[in-house]
């Protein structure tokens, strides 16, 4: 289990503890309506993360039968985000106070999580209070709905 980056990883470990091949993850994907192929999968591990949305955590998180929040700290660490200071899973303030990202990318990324803490918050127990998320709803300073294309 040796990826290049944090998403790959996550991807390798539910693979082995599941026992499931890239053409499984394509076949749970396509079951929940979700376009993601085998080759989608292959590249997911192996190829850098570059941006994601809030429907492609949603969609590998329901595939991967884990929280959004756990492939969304993935995709970010993947993206180079360093999240090692923020264990208490307080992600949005990792983002803002990354110095890799500029202004614009900080709000999209943040736009992305709360879109993710508004979701069924009630019923996610990962999205709570003390979880980091909730509790900065709104810190994004634009709507998901707002973000240019």
């Amino acid at each position: 289990m040796n990826s290049k980056h944090p998403l790959g990883q996550l991807i390798e470990r539910v693979q082995q503890d599941n026992g499931w091949s890239d053409r499984d993850l394509a076949a749970r994907a396509q079951s929940l309506d979700l376009d993601l192929g085998k080759s989608n999968w292959s590249r997911l591990k192996n190829q850098p993360v570059l941006t994601f949305k809030p429907a492609h955590i949603k969609g590998l998180a329901q595939v991967l039968q884990q929280t959004e929040t756990t492939v969304a700290r993935a995709a970010l660490e993947s993206m180079g985000i360093e999240l090692e200071g923020y264990q208490d899973g307080n992600v949005p303030a990792a983002v803002r106070n990354s110095p890799e990202l500029s202004g614009r990318d900080k709000r999209i990324l943040l736009a992305v999580f709360n879109e993710l803490a508004t979701t069924d918050e009630e019923s996610r127990p990962e999205l709570q209070e003390g979880y980091g998320l909730a509790a900065h709803k709104g810190h994004a300073g634009i709507a998901p709905d707002q973000l240019p294309e």
